[in-house]
Parts: structure tokens; sequence; C-alpha cells
């Protein structure tokens, strides 16, 4: 177990899995307690900002994690968090050794027939990512950086094999807590035989993921102004396919125990942003604590605050708001509805429900589709409200 990716007690047992936990927690009528790197975080002085730019805090978290490990390869989407990870490797003339971009493109293509870089549709902007973001600058690294391996994976068949060979629906206590088809299988990098082989060549090795943006809130009363840690970001695809290698390490490389300066940096830079606009202080409310804001306001707006490195006229397709029917997902619960994987899948979300319903989230409509999450928070300062 890495712990450095976060772990949940229940009494005195522990878990990696948030799905196994609540199952436990469900049984002995107890609460779990996620546990993500207290021992560093809570001695952090969060309220005293870092002298260093943003940009010099990731600079040397790049240093670092190649320093650390003999392989390093990015889990790269193109996107705003991955691409910032990228762009410090190389401008600091560090080598990166491989580049993994994990895609869904033979199932998810048959939903479109063509692409539309107006349409940003989650159900079908994924693609579209792939297609208008990712490969462009994809073919771009692959011309002047000839040196960086470049591995794409299309993991429709994975999900296809692993739902259809489940027997049963406590296939779902193998998952940390991502279980949508996509979010379930797509991430697994050890399903390749060559990922497999460059492991067992006993190499020290990291996938870095660019896990997370700084979600953060204001008390609406003392305006105080809090960083925010919750469960769910870091439980994301890759972590829960992590092995049994004992020379292979998922890196978060933002929420990260090594981050702390950066991670408060970001907090700050955040805080300064709000105090000069105060008529957007109320979207940071807790109340406003939702995934539509934050996927629809907050997000789209915090990376071209935090990364340099980012093109605002970019394509990026909106994020999906559902999370067990997410929106990527459409096209296997439009097209494949009835077929074998999807009955399979369905058993394990029945699994789910039955077996941990205390835990169980429903959403706006009051349908089940998350597990309820759990927070961490540290206080950055107090908000200069005019």
């Amino acid at each position: 177990m890495n712990k450095k990716l976060g772990y949940y007690t229940v009494g005195n047992r522990e878990f990696f899995s948030k799905i196994q936990a609540c199952i436990y927690a469900t049984t002995t009528n107890q609460d779990p307690i996620w546990h993500f790197n207290n021992d560093v975080f809570n001695n952090f002085d969060w309220t005293v900002e870092p002298d260093e730019t943003l940009d010099e805090l990731y600079n040397a978290r790049t240093r670092q994690l190649r320093e650390e490990y003999d392989y390093v390869a990015l889990s790269y989407s193109g996107g705003s968090d991955s691409h910032n990870i990228l762009m410090s490797f190389l401008r600091q003339g560090l080598r990166i050794d491989e580049l993994i971009i994990n895609t869904m493109e033979k199932g998810s293509k048959n939903l479109i027939t063509t692409i539309d870089p107006v349409n940003k549709n989650p159900e079908t902007g994924l693609l579209s990512e792939h297609v208008l973001q990712t490969m462009p600058i994809v073919r771009k690294i692959n011309k002047y950086y000839p040196n960086i391996k470049i591995s794409i994976y299309d993991m429709t068949d994975h999900l296809f094999e692993t739902f259809t060979a489940a027997t049963d629906g406590n296939w779902i206590e193998s998952r940390r807590e991502y279980i949508n088809p996509c979010g379930t299988t797509r991430y697994n990098v050890l399903a390749e035989a060559d990922i497999k082989r460059r492991l067992d060549r006993g190499k020290k090795v990291c996938i870095i993921i660019g896990t997370e943006k700084p979600k953060s809130y204001i008390n609406d009363v003392t305006n105080d102004y809090y960083l925010i840690f919750n469960d769910r970001a870091v439980n994301h695809g890759p972590t829960q396919h992590t092995g049994e290698y004992t020379n292979f390490s998922i890196e978060l490389f933002y929420w990260s125990p090594d981050s702390c300066k950066m991670l408060s940096k970001q907090g700050h830079v955040l805080k300064k942003w709000l105090e000069n606009n105060q008529l957007l202080i109320s979207k940071w409310y807790s109340k406003n604590l939702t995934p539509e804001n934050w996927f629809n306001f907050q997000e789209p707006l915090i990376k071209s605050l935090i990364y340099t490195t980012w093109n605002s006229n970019w394509y990026q397709a909106d994020k999906p708001i559902s999370d067990w029917n997410c929106e990527y997902d459409n096209w296997f619960f439009k097209n494949h509805n009835e077929s074998l994987a999807y009955h399979n899948w369905m058993l394990g979300v029945d699994y789910l429900k039955n077996n941990m319903f205390r835990f169980v989230k429903l959403n706006t409509l009051g349908v089940a589709d998350s597990l309820k999450p759990f927070y961490h928070t540290f206080k950055i300062g107090k908000i200069h409200v005019i």
C-alpha cells in the first residue's frame, strides 16, 4: 500500500480501497477515517506564502522526481494539469522517459462521425479532445523530442474483457472508488504487456499523474479561505492499478506531501485573485461546493491563473458532472446496454448499493451516482472583503 496516495481505517483495520472500507464499515456499523498525508499536511504552515513563483515550484517538483526514479513516465491527456508537468520537464532540459496516453477511441468513435471543435459536450468531447488537443501536441513532441517514448493505448477491448470476465458483482471490491466503466478500466497500465516488461527490468519506475488543481472554499461567515483535499480526486483511476510491483509507484504531482510549498503558493495566488475580483467571491462560498460550480466555473478559471503553460484557446472538453453514470461513458451506455459487459458492470453497481448503502450519495434526480466524500481542509488566510 502506497500511503502517500491515501488510505482508510475502520477501527484498527487499514484499507487502500474506499469501497472495501465502506463495506466493512457497514457490517460493523462504524465510519471510515480517511488518511491523506496527515502527518505532513497538519504540520505545514499554510498561512505563509512561499517566496518562489509557481513555475519555480513546479520545476523543483519535476527535478525531485527525476532524481528519485530511474524511469519517469507521465500520464498525459493534453489537458492543463499534465501539460504543465510536461512543460516543466522540457523547459529545464530534464529527461522524461515516456508519455502514456490512454483512450477509448475505438468505442467512443461510434458515437460521433464528425469532430467538432466548437462542441465541448463531455459525451463526445473526450474523443474530440484526443483528436484536437492531445495528438497535435504529441506529434510535435515526437518531432522535436524523439527520445521520449510515446505510448498510446486504446483500452476499449480491456473494458469489455474486464466486465465480460466478471462472474458476479463482487468485482467491484477490487476498485478504490471510480466504478464508471471508463474510469475503472481506462488507466490500467498493468494490462499492457510492454509496461510490465519495463517493470520487470527492476528499475525504479514512476508514472506521474496530474492530480489535481487546487480546490478551495470561503467560509461565508468568517471569510476564512481554505484549501480542500477530497478523497475522490485522489482515488482517480490510475491509483487503483498499482499491482504488486515493489519498484513501481504512482506519483501525484500536485497533491503530494512533497508539494506543500507548491500547494500553498497556489492557494495564496487564488486568494489574492479573489480579493481583486470581489464580485466572484460568492462563487467560492461553501454552500456552492457543487460539481457543477467546480467543473463549469472554478476549474476553467483556475487553470489560467496557476499555469503559465496553458493556452485558453486550446480545445478542452467540458468535464462530466455525473460519477457512476459518467457522460464520458455514454457510448457504452447507449450502444452496449444489452451486452454481457454492461450486465456485469450493473451487477457491480447493485452489489455496491446493497452492501454499503449508508455511504451511497444520490444525485439531484435522486439516483445513486457516487460515494459520500471525505475531506481535509487547511486554512490559507482570511479573505479581505470590501
